[in-house]
């Protein structure tokens, strides 16, 4: 077991070393690091150090064809430079034709065209012409990537190779592409091709089939009106790469725009800005005025800057990609303002009628615009952003690859959208299954109100006491919900009393007919209804129903008609039916006492809680008998109540006679 670890040991030792040994001289042979300026500016020798002479021996070979494209002869109608051009990777020849162009030394840059698709005697007079104008477009109108620009005869990439791969060598490349512009809507590639002379090296230049797009690359964008008249003295003073007239210009076409505006709005101000006869366009310029003169504004610079100014350098192609940016935001808030007010101009009529419960339809018809209305102000939204990053190539590219990737929308829907998404999705589904409309009269949770707003993601209700309730539309369609004006507004309330066990409810069912009859709010679509639906130790419970034509009628309906109820059960025989606790007294042996004959709580027979009948005593005293219980008769009180006052007149006259008798004659003793 060890010798046979060990071997194995040394046999990964050994593929490693011999995997490190193919990597070492893979990168020896690829001319190992970037090579710098110098190697850019001279490239006799090449960044791949290969002599031309092993490179192949066949020009016209399949074998060759695929490292270069072989020729008779490169631009014989174009004069010797006195000094050539090195063309021999493609970062020396593109460096080489920058440096000429720069210096206006145009003849000699015409030297990395391939002007093989004019005549001989034609090449010398359109040569400079096409080379000026390629230097235009890649001096100003592009940003050259030169790390991805290969020093490399053979024009193949460094650096490339995959780390689990480290023994792959770099692939020779015919092309190499420098920068793409628009032409007609449509990208054209400014490329570099290696091209094989008879009797020559090969060398790199711009193929024919870009040369030869050139001019209409340059006609679109090239110059423009402004600066072709502008003199070389303006055009050749430059501020961070920028000539300083355009610089200038650009103010001054932005103080105009700002003009323009402000000119706008005050002849809209005067002319349009007043109340419009027509319903559909009432206060429709007030709502659009600021993203109109905005997006007005906007549009008159980029067209500027676009005809007359012909923005160069990398800055300014910033300026201009943001103008742009800005003219898609104007644009989608214009969209958004005009889908709002339309939306809202529609649905006004509805608005009125929602608030009547007799028009279910008017209700129906607001909540599909209100929720129509912010569905078209999300689309809005994501078409302007879509909008705005197709004018974007590297967002084009990269963001919408992104975003329609499976993985990655898969991701954004399951974790950062799954919130918002459901909310807006549940909002669509109340708008098409209506289980609530605008309007609505609800019972949720508890709170009875009115549904007052429904839109992207939550559902407000208002209160019956003005509150808010603001429930999100999953966790609203997620709990029961009592629409009181789902198919019909008509609503029966119940009222519920409590009266003694003695109460005749005949009499109580008869007054609730009365006081129906006199409310206007009565609909009669039910008669008066009452009955006792149930009972307790102490009082029953009975409960009228009462019908109205919306269920707040209803509501004040049954509060007026209880109120009139608890009235007529107060005022009958002094509320003798209203509910009470009954208290019965018992004696030691736990007889009910003080029970009077036929009263509610009597038994005339027996004893409450015994099953003992009454002595004749008993019941005559429980009937208040003067005589059975001892206790004084009306006579007998009459007769104490005369000898009584006898008594009291007689000491009065004996207090009398005391005060007129005369005082005694005193004695010798008592002297």
């Amino acid at each position: 077991m060890p010798a046979t670890l060990l071997r194995r040991l040394a046999a990964v030792l050994l593929a490693a070393l011999l995997a490190a040994c193919l990597a070492v001289s893979a990168q020896a042979q690829g001319g190992g690091a970037v090579p710098g300026p110098a190697a850019a500016a001279d490239g006799a020798r090449g960044g791949d150090g290969t002599p031309p002479a092993e490179e192949d021996s066949d020009e016209r070979s399949s074998a060759a064809r695929k490292l270069w494209r072989p020729m008779d002869t490169l631009n014989p109608g174009l004069p010797e430079p006195e000094t050539p051009l090195t063309l021999a990777t493609p970062r020396a020849a593109l460096a080489n034709f920058m440096d000429a162009a720069e210096g206006r030394d145009y003849v000699r840059a015409a030297n990395a065209l391939d002007l093989g698709f004019l005549r001989e005697d034609r090449q010398a007079g359109r040569g400079p012409v096409l080379a000026r104008q390629l230097h235009y477009l890649l001096d100003r109108k592009v940003g050259i990537e030169w790390r991805d620009i290969p020093d490399r005869r053979d024009g193949a990439r460094t650096g490339t190779g995959n780390a689990n791969t480290p023994s792959s060598a770099p692939e020779p490349r015919r092309y190499i592409e420098v920068a793409e512009l628009m032409l007609d809507s449509r990208p054209v590639s400014l490329q570099l091709e290696r091209v094989k002379p008879s009797g020559a090296e090969p060398v790199w230049v711009f193929p024919a089939s870009t040369v030869e797009a050139v001019p209409g690359l340059y006609a679109e964008h090239g110059p423009g009106i402004l600066q072709r008249q502008m003199p070389r003295v303006l055009t050749d003073n430059m501020f961070i790469d920028v000539p300083v007239w355009e610089w200038a210009a650009l103010i001054v076409f932005a103080t105009a725009c700002i003009l323009l505006g402000w000119l706008v709005r005050t002849v809209l101000s005067q002319f349009w800005w007043r109340p419009s006869d027509a319903a559909w366009t009432e206060g429709l310029t007030r709502h659009i005025s600021t993203p109109l003169i905005l997006l007005v504004s906007l549009l008159v610079f980029k067209g500027l800057i676009g005809s007359l100014l012909s923005l160069t350098g990398p800055i300014l192609r910033v300026i201009d990609e943001v103008t742009l940016a800005l003219v898609v935001l104007a644009g989608t808030w214009l969209a958004i303002r005009l889908v709002v007010h339309f939306a809202d101009k529609f649905g006004t009529p509805f608005l009125s009628r929602s608030e009547s419960e007799d028009d279910p339809e008017a209700r129906r018809r607001l909540t599909q615009i209100s929720v129509g209305k912010r569905i078209a102000v999300f689309i809005v939204i994501i078409a302007g952003v879509g909008m705005g990053l197709s004018y974007y190539e590297g967002s084009a590219t990269v963001g919408l690859s992104f975003l329609f990737s499976a993985g990655a929308f898969s991701i954004i829907l399951g974790i950062a959208a799954q919130s918002v998404l459901s909310n807006i999705l549940s909002g669509i589904q109340i708008a098409v299954t209506e289980p609530v409309r605008i309007g609505d009269n609800v019972v949720f949770e508890g709170d009875w109100g009115w549904v007052e707003e429904i839109t992207y993601t939550y559902v407000t209700i208002r209160t019956w006491d003005k509150r808010r309730v603001v429930i999100p539309h999953t966790y609203f369609l997620s709990k029961p919900v009592e629409n009181w004006s789902k198919t019909a507004p008509q609503m029966i309330m119940p009222i519920y009393l409590y009266a003694d066990y003695r109460l005749p409810v005949d009499k109580l069912r008869k007054k609730l007919g009365e006081i129906l009859e006199s409310k206007k709010d009565w609909d009669r679509s039910s008669p008066p209804a009452l009955y006792v639906t149930n009972v307790s130790d102490e009082a029953m419970e009975v409960r009228a129903l009462v019908s109205a034509r919306d269920p707040l009628t209803a509501w004040y309906l049954h509060a007026e008609v209880r109120e009139d109820l608890m009235a007529y059960l107060q005022g009958l025989e002094n509320g003798r039916y209203l509910p009470r606790r009954r208290i019965q007294p018992t004696d030691a042996e736990g007889s009910v006492l003080g029970l009077a004959p036929g009263g509610p709580d009597s038994d005339p027979a027996r004893e409450a809680g015994s099953g003992r009948r009454l002595t004749e005593e008993e019941k005559a005293a429980a009937a208040g008998d003067p005589e059975a219980t001892g206790e004084p008769t009306p006579e007998d009180l009459e007769q104490e109540d005369g000898e009584a006052k006898q008594a009291e007149d007689g000491a009065a006259a004996k207090a009398a006679g005391a005060e007129t008798a005369p005082a005694p004659r005193k004695t010798g003793s008592d002297r």
